[in-house]
């Protein structure tokens, strides 16, 4: 039995090594919700939204451009928005200030709001006729009509306002403490706001209203800023990080009898630190000519540190007591963004002996709210054709010296907010609005033989970019394989870097050519994760550190995805083995950038978004458990000393104009 133990330490050692120096920071921006209620729980409840719309006396302005008053333009914006509004939805339309007049404070002019549309199902035609016969008038009680807004949603599961308001509140009290208290009394609600043409004390409150919800603040300075960001409230702050899969609830290590028995499949589950030492699952059996593969996948709410951490690990054990391998995935930046963690381990091969398996996963890190994890057991068919594939690619992976060009149609997108509601493109030329704290999903097919590039533009406007010293506008661009790991490399995520007055540059990410043996033959080289064809998903994301001069206001990002080559090289699988070899289906989509996302998945993944991949090369192996110890506290401590080196990185890629994660 210690021979047995002994040479899987030394294989699960021989697996942290080689990853180890690559772990992914998946950096991941949306707002964190400020309720106990989880994401996963929200994601797939329909939504209840109230529309708050200020109609007080400064509205009648006329500086909205082109003669038009600020009403007028908000009108505008609400008509357009309301279209791209969930058909799911329950939707009700709020306005204060539209009575009373603003020469007097008074308690009626404190409490001037009406409910113009009630909440119900989502009715276009007549949100926009309300909209129409809005007329400004009163004072800016915010404060009360927020809280008359959340009494209007009532029980509903998945609550959320909208506010559009051009100043500050102008009664009592301040409605930063309101929401607040409405948090206080189990009041969970999530409110966006849209600062029109505010000054700084407005900003700053509209501000407080939104992250003391968890919600986002726009700043929209003039009429064609406001649409851009009611458009961009409409389709995206409503998703959530989303998960997929069957529910299932692990059990702690007093239960694991009764742990739920894990088929190939994807699962959801919700972890919190500090209440349990870890969670644990039962694998079914495999055996045969395949590999067994398990990930977490996970966005925590961010904790608001300096430096926000979080580890997910996963360890098999079997019947024994044995390791059968053990991976940790972890997140550690000072961006002001909220990352994705995806941690995946290949089960040793001797543990696949036809017996059940105890799968342990254990959340660390400073959050202590509850996290919706996306669990993943895939079976991966092993290649019976290894030795006549092509080599695996040798050496770094390294940006092409032309990139590939930019198209002439430029095609406006919103991408998704997870991993799972990832918005599928194909190769051309795009452009985002990117609110800074925010990252977006896509997703490209590349198949076997095939290399993908992603080549960041910049800014499409100069008003987003200061001249100010040491002030950038950072773009965060990643590429994930098709089990969700970030390709890290120092080509596959970096941060493209503009400030004005520099040329304008295309930054790029690459995705080498995918080669099944890239997994055994290009060690050291991090192409070796490259070794399955399918779905490959890309993020997009502006730091909140690194803006520029946005300040709040969603920049247009312009990129181009790429992938080139011929398909050649598709290894030859089992007969009736689950894997595509070719033509990987990414996520649905009805064209319009909103995705048709299922909830429940109980079939395996892998069947359309990843195809095999063997075992990464190792290092030679050794039969001494202290040597094994030593190596994996040297790994450790270079792991950390990376880690402690890349905040003073980043401030040196800020200056010479890119930086490029770990």
């Amino acid at each position: 039995m210690r021979d047995q133990r002994t040479r899987r330490t030394a294989s699960a050692v021989r697996r942290w090594v080689a990853a180890a120096s690559t772990t992914a920071l998946a950096l991941a921006a949306a707002p964190a919700w400020a309720s106990t209620t989880s994401e996963q729980e929200r994601a797939q409840q329909s939504a209840s939204i109230m529309l708050v719309l200020d109609a007080s006396g400064s509205m009648a302005a006329d500086d909205a451009g082109g003669g038009g008053t600020r009403m007028e333009a908000a009108r505008k914006a609400l008509t357009d928005a309301v279209d791209n509004l969930p058909e799911d939805a329950e939707v009700g339309l709020r306005v204060y200030g539209a009575t009373e007049p603003n020469e007097k404070k008074t308690e009626a002019a404190c409490t001037d709001t009406q409910v113009v549309v009630p909440l119900g199902p989502s009715d276009p035609a007549a949100l926009k006729d309300a909209v129409k016969d809005v007329e400004p008038s009163g004072f800016t009680p915010i404060s009360y009509a927020l809280s008359q807004a959340a009494d209007d949603l009532g029980d509903a599961d998945n609550r959320h306002i909208i506010l559009v308001s051009d100043g500050e509140e102008t009664c009592d009290p301040d409605p930063c403490e309101t929401v607040e208290q409405l948090g206080a009394d189990g009041i969970e609600v999530q409110i966006d706001t849209v600062g029109y043409g505010v000054e700084e004390t407005a900003q700053s409150q509209l501000r407080c209203i939104a992250e003391a919800t968890g919600g986002t603040y726009l700043a929209a300075p003039d009429a064609g800023s406001l649409e851009i960001a009611l458009d961009k409230l409409s389709t995206r702050a409503l998703r959530g990080f989303a998960v997929q899969g069957t529910p299932v609830e692990g059990v702690d290590r007093t239960s694991t009898d009764e742990a739920p028995v894990l088929e190939p499949g994807q699962y959801t589950d919700s972890i919190t630190t500090g209440t349990k030492a870890a969670e644990y699952y039962s694998l079914a059996p495999t055996t045969g000519d395949h590999r067994l593969q398990v990930s977490v996948t996970s966005r925590p709410p961010s904790t608001g540190d300096s430096f926000d951490k979080e580890t997910f690990a996963l360890q098999v054990q079997d019947q024994d007591g044995d390791s059968c391998g053990y991976e940790n995935g972890f997140r550690f930046h000072d961006l002001g963004l909220s990352g994705a963690v995806t941690t995946v381990l290949t089960v040793d091969d001797d543990c696949l002996t036809g017996e059940p398996l105890l799968l342990k996963v254990e959340r660390g890190g400073d959050g202590k709210r509850p996290a919706p994890v996306e669990l993943v057991v895939r079976e991966v068919p092993v290649a019976q054709d290894v030795d006549s594939l092509p080599a695996g690619v040798y050496g770094e992976i390294t940006v092409p010296d032309e990139l590939a060009p930019t198209q002439d149609e430029v095609e406006p997108v919103v991408g998704g907010g997870s991993f799972s509601d990832a918005v599928p493109l194909e190769p051309g030329t795009y452009v985002e609005h990117l609110v800074p704290g925010e990252q977006a999903y896509f997703s490209t097919t590349v198949d076997w033989g095939q290399s993908a590039q992603l080549i960041v533009e910049g800014p499409t406007d100069d008003s987003y970019l200061s001249d100010e010293a040491n002030d950038y506008l950072w773009v965060h661009a990643t590429f994930h394989e098709p089990d969700r790991r970030a390709v890290s490399n120092p080509d596959a995520s970096a941060y493209a870097s503009y400030h004005l007055g520099s040329p304008p540059e295309r930054y790029a990410v690459v995705v080498p050519e995918v080669r099944y043996r890239n997994a055994l033959d290009s060690y050291p080289s991090e192409a070796r994760w490259v070794s399955e064809a399918g779905t490959y998903y890309f993020t997009l994301a502006v730091p909140p550190k690194y803006q520029g001069n946005a300040d709040g206001r969603p920049v247009p990002v312009e990129f181009t995805v790429a992938v080139e080559g011929e398909i050649t090289g598709v290894p030859s699988f089992p007969e009736g083995a689950a894997a595509a070899a070719t033509g990987a289906v990414a996520s649905s989509t009805d064209g319009a950038g909103s995705t048709d996302t299922a909830t429940s998945t109980t079939g395996d993944p892998s069947a359309d978004t990843a195809t095999p991949t063997p075992q990464a090369s190792s290092v030679g192996d050794t039969d001494e458990d202290e040597s094994d110890r030593s190596l994996l506290w040297w790994v450790a401590g270079g792991a950390l000393a990376v880690l402690l080196a890349s905040g003073g990185g980043l401030w040196v890629a800020a200056n010479r104009g890119r930086s490029q994660s770990s």
